[in-house]
């Protein structure tokens, strides 16, 4: 699925896509992430994550799961 590729990179586990990454001592934006899955995919209508803004210390944030489900009304 394009669009879990696009978040698994922004979390850097693929280099499919030039989007904004996870970075030690930053804060990572799930709504730049937003941003940049509506640019590369414009048929998508809304998103919804389940977290808030990461701010990292040290540590570059990393993906534990992933769960990506399409809605149709």
């Amino acid at each position: 699925d394009g669009i879990e590729n696009l978040i698994r990179c922004a979390f850097r586990e693929n280099t499919d896509y030039d989007v904004r990454r996870t970075w030690p001592y930053s804060r990572f934006s799930f709504s730049q992430l937003g941003r940049e899955i509506h640019k590369n995919f414009p048929v998508t209508e809304s998103l919804n994550f389940s977290l808030d803004d990461i701010a990292s210390e040290l540590n570059v944030p990393r993906l534990k799961s992933l769960v990506v489900s399409i809605e149709n009304e």
